[in-house]
């Protein structure tokens, strides 16, 4: 099947397939919008989405914010694709030294303050 959403790749999929972390990682792996039609209590795993983002980076731009702020995951991410660094909250995007047009200058001087702070506690 194709399409956008939930009710894309894993359209008409049995709830069971949609919980099955296999069936819905290699479903990830074919179209990573398909993420958005795994069962909840998938997308809401951290050590799903840690596995998912390790073999599909693109996969982030359709996990839950939390994960896209989790700096393992984006770091997983990043690692198997790059490219996926724009699909991080912006916090983690000023860590990688990554700044888009839309991004709040505010996050990248957070940044900054917080490791100053550290370097200072240390």
């Amino acid at each position: 099947a194709t399409g956008s959403g939930a009710s894309g790749v894993l359209a008409g999929a049995a709830a069971e397939l949609r919980g099955d972390r296999d069936f819905v990682l290699e479903c990830v792996l074919v179209a990573p919008e398909a993420l958005r039609g795994a069962m909840v209590r998938l997308r809401e795993d951290r050590a799903f989405m840690l596995q998912v983002a390790r073999r599909c980076g693109k996969a982030l731009r359709f996990m839950e914010p939390r994960f896209r702020a989790d700096a393992e995951v984006v770091d997983a991410a990043v690692g198997q694709d790059p490219q996926s660094c724009i699909f991080a909250h912006a916090s983690r995007r000023a860590e990688l030294c990554v700044e888009l047009p839309w991004d709040d200058a505010s996050a990248k001087a957070k940044v900054d303050a917080m490791k100053e702070m550290v370097s200072i506690c240390q």
